[in-house]
């Protein structure tokens, strides 16, 4: 990748936006209504389509694998941030790049491993360290080899 031909707005859509877009849908179509997020849905006055679309899409729900529901979301914010950075980034070298490259993949790492550890709330799966692992160098390998999409 040459520095002069920087990536496309749709280069970001396609690995920044669309995988946010997927993890996010995972989560509010597919997940409990019991999670912070569905307090913010009914805040906002969206809770209503929010739960006509649950109607059709629970029911799915228990036929998708657990790594779907549970972990696929959290490998799309990672990957979601690793491509980001990467395209940010994409014309520079050094410290600075793999820093901001790989902060999104440290972060949810270490949330993880921290809860190992009580009192911190959330439930350790070895299942999220693949994914994360898994969407950073998805990410970094497509992002980086598609900068014109």
């Amino acid at each position: 990748m040459s520095a002069s031909r920087a990536p496309t707005f749709r280069s970001y859509l396609v690995h920044a936006a669309l995988p946010m877009l997927v993890g996010g849908l995972i989560y509010v179509l597919f997940r409990t209504p019991h999670l912070l997020m569905f307090q913010w849905f009914e805040s906002l006055g969206i809770d209503g389509p929010i739960a006509a679309a649950r109607v059709h899409t629970m029911p799915l729900a228990d036929s998708l694998p657990e790594w779907v529901r549970f972990s696929v979301p959290d490998g799309s914010w990672v990957w979601s941030a690793t491509a980001t950075m990467a395209l940010i980034w994409h014309d520079k070298g050094g410290w600075g790049r793999w820093f901001w490259v790989s902060l999104g993949v440290a972060i949810a790492i270490g949330s993880e491993l921290i809860q190992l550890y009580p009192p911190m709330p959330g439930v350790f799966d070895p299942v999220d360290l693949v994914a994360y692992a898994v969407a950073h160098v998805a990410a970094l390998a497509l992002a980086s080899r598609s900068w014109s999409v």
